[in-house]
This record gives C-alpha cells, structure tokens and sequence, in this order.
C-alpha cells in the first residue's frame, strides 16, 4: 500500500513551526533574560574562535571546585571552566559539542557529578541558570537543541510555554544567590562552612567504599550522554579526564554509581586518560571544614587544595612534572585570634615575591609589600569587610583580588 509522503502544505507547515521557534527563542533570550550565570568562558570562545587546551566541564561542582590560575601555572597550559548550576547531562554534553563546532579543547576534564545527578531534576531556578548558558554558544541552532535537552521540550508549543512562563523569568531577574563567575569560568563564592570535620576518617570511609564497591548503574539517559561525551572526543582526538570532586562525605551508592561511569567510560580505551574519585585523598590534601561551601560544594580554599592534587595527578597522566611556582593564584588565608579584641588575617598566594595590601571598606591600611598579615580590631564575623590586592613584583599590572572569606550558614558536624 502507498504511504504518502509529506505533501508541500505539511512540509510548510513544519518549516514555518522551527522557524517560529528559532524566532521566538531569539528574541526572548535577547529582550528577556540576564546574563547572571552567564559564563566568561563562552564570549572567550566565541570572540577567539579557540577552545583552552584544557577545559573543565560540568554543573555547580565544576566551577565552584577547580582554580584554572593553579593549572595554567603549575602545568604551563591554557585552561577554563564552562558550567552552569544544576545543568543536567544532556545540557553538559550539548555544551561540550558547541565548543567543538568552534575548536577542539586537547583535554576535557568532566566533573561527574552531572553524571550522576537525576536527568530531569533541574528547578526553576537551575533551568534560568541553564538558559543563561545556552545563550553562550555560539550558533543559534545550537542553542535551539541543547534548551530541548535541558529544559525536557517534547514539543514546539511546549517550548515556547517554557521559555516564557513567567516564574522562569522572574527567577533570571531575581535570584537568592548570585554566582559571580571569574573570567576563567570558575566562580569561588567568599563563604565557607563551620562545625566540626575530619578529613582523615571521611578518606578512610572513601576508601572502605572503593574495596567494597559493587558497580550500580545510573539513569539510562545519562549513560547515554556519557557515551555521546566519549564519542565526540574521540572523534575529535580529545583526550577525557573523568574527576570526582569532593562533598562532604562519601557514600557507598555515589562510590557504586560513580565507579560504573568510569568503567563505562574506560570502554572507550586511549580516549580516557584517567578516572579518580578525590573523596579518596580528603585526608592527603588536608580538607578541614572551612574548605567546603556547603556540604556539596567547595569553598574558594577547597578548590585551591584539589586543583593542586589534580594537578600533580594530570602531570603524571600526561608525563608532565607541575612546577607550582610558575603559579600565580590565591592559595588560602587564615584568620588568628590575637586577643579579645585583636586578630590577625593573612592571606598567601602561589608566585614569585608576591606583594600584598590590605583594605579596610576601602581604606588602604597597609599597602604594597611583602608582607601577607595584618593585625586589627575586626571580629571574623566582618572578616569580608577587608580586601587583599595580591601581584607579583615582576608583573604589578596583574592583580589579583580577594576578600577575605565569613562563615557560612551551612554548619557540619
């Protein structure tokens, strides 16, 4: 029997409904949305028209855990993070192919957590974070495919009802917590966590974890953008680093589950250059409470101690010895008390003869010398009310700033 294919009318029809769409997705994202999440990473892409040679990839767990100031240095490479807050897998790995499209990275590090995360989990408030990245990549069409994945269209009216449901709107123009992104993509928020935590047996439990783990699958749909990930950098000849980066604590399902992507990701032989889960080093990279944002977070602290222990072990996966005083990059800070009204701040930074000066709310009350401490009359509660200009004598026009970091919310016992 005939089956009749698309007529002239029906084939309009389609063309004019994409062409819609396209249309109004356009000039929403150029009339409606804000850039808050947009990420730095996607206007270097687009305006170079090159991809870093190492690129950092994932959700909120890859630009709030990795320093590409540490890598650059240390591994004397061109890296950035390109990420967005809650992004689900398939937004992720869209990401990815955008970026190819213009250039390809020589290495992508992928943080699993968006691997791991449930597909369709994204709230209000992650799907405007998403959007904001969509809106990154360079070619419309793109875009037009990845707010499909992202954002779970499952038709073009449905579409178009997303993109402009009010609630979605609002939550671009009037977000809880702003995530101010670096111009490397990384974004280390000026809060960290307090209680009580030893890194030493949260290692040993990571470590038990590994022994006894039993691999458990994860969603389909995600294993199914792992391999589309895997896939693509092996047609373009990019090599994968597959990164766990530390919460809180581990668990023995996250160990199973992320112990099965990695052997599914080791299906795709030279391609993978190496899997870790950095639970397993708490201890080693001296974690204490204050490097963590929040229990699934790393503070600005945590993510200089991990990306030092990526680091040293990409060196090795790529035959290459880190030198960590080619670095210029904040390495922590630490607040002392003096005496009941006194305390102590100091700030240090990874160079050469770096040069430090302190501001008070503005005022200068030490300026540029060798010396990281100060000594004053401002309870840590207020420790963001000082400011630190960091640079190297050599390079006095590279600056780098930092305030200091106040206690978190977020409590952990």
């Amino acid at each position: 029997m005939h089956k009749p294919g698309f007529t002239r009318r029906q084939l309009a029809a389609v063309l004019c409904f994409a062409l819609l769409f396209a249309g109004l997705f356009l000039c929403v994202e150029k009339c409606l949305f804000s850039d808050i999440f947009f990420s730095p990473t996607w206007t270097r892409i687009r305006e170079e028209h090159k991809a870093p040679q190492v690129l950092v990839m994932g959700n909120s767990h890859a630009f709030c855990s990795f320093a590409p100031q540490i890598i650059n240095g240390a591994l004397g490479v061109d890296s950035a993070v390109l990420g967005a807050s809650g992004q689900n897998a398939a937004g992720a790995v869209d990401s990815f192919e955008a970026v190819l499209r213009v250039d390809a990275p020589e290495v992508l590090v992928a943080e699993l957590n968006v691997f791991l995360s449930p597909y369709d989990s994204m709230a209000v408030n992650s799907k405007a974070s998403a959007l904001s990245n969509i809106n990154g990549m360079p070619h419309l069409w793109q875009r037009v495919k990845s707010a499909y994945h992202e954002l779970g269209f499952e038709s073009i009216p449905q579409g178009a009802f997303q993109l402009l449901r009010a609630d979605l709107m609002w939550a671009r123009w009037n977000q809880t917590t702003e995530i101010h992104f670096s111009p490397d993509g990384s974004s280390h928020l000026n809060w960290h966590a307090t209680g009580e935590y030893d890194a030493a047996s949260r290692q040993a439990d990571a470590l038990l974890h590994l022994s006894q783990a039993q691999p458990l699958e994860v969603e389909s749909r995600n294993v199914a953008e792992l391999r589309r990930m895997m896939t693509l950098a092996e047609k373009h000849g990019v090599k994968v680093v597959l990164v766990k980066t530390p919460t809180i604590a581990s668990t023995q399902e996250t160990c199973n589950r992320t112990v099965y992507l990695m052997n599914v990701a080791a299906e795709y032989g030279d391609t993978l250059l190496g899997a870790r889960d950095f639970h397993q080093e708490l201890g080693d990279m001296d974690f204490v409470v204050e490097d963590f944002y929040d229990k699934g977070h790393l503070s600005r602290s945590g993510a200089a101690k991990l990306t030092m222990a990526v680091v040293r072990w990409m060196g090795g996966l790529l035959g290459t010895q880190p030198h960590f005083e080619n670095a210029f990059a904040y390495a922590g800070e630490q607040v002392e008390t003096v005496n009941d009204t006194t305390w102590r701040y100091s700030m240090t930074a990874l160079g050469h003869e770096v040069q430090y000066r302190f501001a008070l709310d503005e005022e200068i009350v030490q300026d540029w010398s060798s010396l990281n401490t100060v000594t004053l009359s401002l309870a840590p509660e207020e420790a963001g009310r000082l400011r630190v200009d960091m640079r190297q004598a050599a390079q006095p026009e590279n600056v780098l700033t930092m305030s200091f970091m106040t206690a978190n919310t977020c409590v952990i016992r």
